[in-house]
């Protein structure tokens, strides 16, 4: 049981078509034709477990990123007797553990997109995927604290006023803002509070029960295998990872079928995991990205506007699988827009 996330928005200025090769070890290779990345796809598997390599045609998108560095004085762009600057030092930590699980989350995703169905590499994968998922919910609930804090602080109207004309990063503030101050019991009932309490920072032991006896004599729902190997950090308690499974599902709300090993119990429990998983897209993705809109801008303003500084701008190579989260997302897209108007599907194709 897997789902895939929206990429961030890749830098402008690729546009057009191309052929990407993706094995689930991370490897990628690009080219403009299916014959430039083809044989390079089988080579890569022939020199390993000989698994097929995921080749498909994708948007093209750009190699690198550009970097804007503001250089200041920490004392006087964020000083350390303003009231503001430890709450903000605070929300800006937990922002960049936001993006760094996101990212893990989008990169793992891919992996596990070119992994074989059922293989060991996927199997190992799923876990991997759903841990990502799990350490954003946590880092997002340590954000929305954090805001709260800051808010506490300086008023949300204070907040505003830095942000003035800046339309887009005043909606994602807002949309922060909303989940921050609601009540408590309003904001235990989401899947991100959720998460973060039952499943990642405390693994609370009845919710670990309660599932673990109600689905362990239940086919098709529990991994019963642990896993050995010669290196270490590649394997996982696979019993375990699919218990997690049923943890987010449950904090999702999903109504599981009790014989999930027919094929009416297969296709139940793929509609719903499918309604599920969308509903955490929904939740989750979207916030994370609102919330680094608005602390990246809400930072860069406050220290622009308090002293001299420095711009510099540089670039970076956009790592691989990131660059391939962005592309998924864009055919993904695009595939949708042709179905609506009636051209195709833009089907992927696998090689071994």
């Amino acid at each position: 049981m897997s789902g895939e996330g929206a990429a961030a928005p890749m830098p402008s200025g690729a546009t057009g078509r191309q052929w990407r090769a993706i094995c689930a070890c991370g490897w990628t290779t690009r080219g403009p034709t299916r014959e430039d990345v083809g044989p390079a796809a089988v080579a890569h598997s022939n020199a390993g477990s000989h698994d097929p390599v995921r080749v498909e045609e994708v948007p093209t998108s750009a190699a690198t990123a550009s970097i804007l560095s503001l250089h200041f004085d920490p004392a006087q762009g964020l000083p350390p007797q303003d009231a503001m600057t430890a709450p903000l030092l605070r929300l800006m930590l937990a922002t960049d553990d936001v993006r760094l699980s996101r990212r893990l989350f989008l990169e793992t995703s891919e992996r596990l997109r070119a992994a074989v169905l059922g293989g060991m590499q996927w199997r190992l994968l799923t876990g991997e995927q759903w841990y990502g998922l799990r350490l954003l919910c946590l880092h997002l609930d340590g954000a929305i604290d954090a805001l709260r804090t800051l808010e506490g602080t300086v008023s949300p109207d204070a907040v505003r006023r830095l942000l003035t004309g800046q339309a887009d990063v005043l909606k994602a503030f807002e949309t922060v803002s909303s989940i921050a101050q609601a009540d408590k019991a309003t904001r235990e009932q989401t899947f991100v509070f959720k998460v973060r309490t039952w499943v990642v920072a405390h693994y609370q032991n009845q919710d670990v029960e309660r599932l673990y006896r109600a689905y362990a004599g239940v086919p098709g729902y529990l991994d019963g295998m642990v896993t050995g190997s010669n290196v270490g950090g590649l394997v996982r308690f696979l019993l375990t990872d699919t218990l997690v499974v049923l943890l987010l599902l449950d904090a999702a709300g999903a109504m599981l079928p009790t014989a999930p090993d027919t094929d009416a119990g297969r296709a139940r429990l793929r509609t719903e995991v499918e309604r599920a998983w969308a509903a955490v897209a929904d939740e989750v993705l979207p916030l994370a990205e609102d919330l680094t809109t608005f602390v990246d801008s809400l930072v860069y303003t406050l220290v622009k506007g308090r002293g001299s500084s420095r711009v510099e701008r540089t670039s970076i190579d956009i790592p691989p699988l990131l660059r391939a989260a962005w592309e998924t997302e864009a055919a993904r897209r695009a595939n949708q827009q042709s179905e609506q108007e009636g051209v195709g599907d833009g089907a992927s194709q696998v090689t071994t």
